[in-house]
């Protein structure tokens, strides 16, 4: 499973289940360093709207926390080969945002 199939998914299963369009109740931003989707350089989670679009160069605010990691980590991450948690110890996610929480909902998504 490659990051578009990953996000799709995610999009799908918002429509679909309530829950996880409330738990992701805020724009999530998810920036993927090396990221080869065009233009594109990550991923913007929006539970509300129910939305998940490709976050383009240059996109800036509006999103409650951005989380930004390596692509390969990433994929590593959602085929259950790497553990979040041991990426932010040894600080190969980055979480930046007023509201930081917000990447553990959506890292909770993975279990």
């Amino acid at each position: 499973m490659d990051s578009s199939e990953f996000f799709s998914a995610i999009k799908a299963r918002m429509l679909v289940d309530a829950s996880l369009a409330n738990l992701l109740d805020k724009v999530i931003s998810v920036t993927l360093r090396d990221c080869a989707l065009d233009d594109a350089k990550g991923w913007l989670i929006d539970g509300k709207a129910k939305e998940v679009i490709p976050k383009r160069a240059g996109t800036q605010g509006g999103f409650s926390c951005d989380i930004e990691m390596d692509q390969q980590d990433f994929l590593e991450v959602i085929q259950n080969r790497l553990n979040p948690q041991a990426l932010f110890r040894e600080q190969r996610v980055i979480v930046t945002g007023d509201e930081p929480l917000e990447a553990l909902k959506f890292f909770s998504l993975l279990d």
